[in-house]
């Protein structure tokens, strides 16, 4: 009969508790690794972070409306539309151009 050894295979509880504590360490350096990311892109604190992400907002916005105005300053130089709703075809093939030409 064999005896069991000090050398042996370290118990099933100790492997559970080693898997266990390394989670928790992982689980809190991805939670410390989070928070510092969200500081240092929002801010330190709330008022902070609304300035930031209105200021992102209102750049998003200002571009949208940019692309708005050249898309409109585009159609705008086509011809008026009541020729095309008459049935003129060729103001409403001018004016598709200039759709297509504006979204382009």
């Amino acid at each position: 009969m064999r005896t069991r050894t000090s050398s042996a295979s370290p118990s099933p509880w100790r492997r559970v508790g080693l898997v266990v504590a390394t989670g928790l360490l992982l689980a809190a350096a991805v939670l410390v690794g989070g928070r510092l990311a969200a500081r240092r892109t929002l801010g330190v604190d709330e008022a902070s972070a609304r300035r930031h992400v209105e200021s992102a907002v209102r750049a998003r916005v200002n571009a949208i409306a940019g692309e708005l105005r050249t898309m409109v300053s585009i159609v705008e130089q086509a011809p008026r539309l009541d020729p095309a709703i008459a049935g003129d075809d060729q103001a409403l093939g001018a004016l598709f151009d200039a759709a297509a030409r504006a979204v382009a």
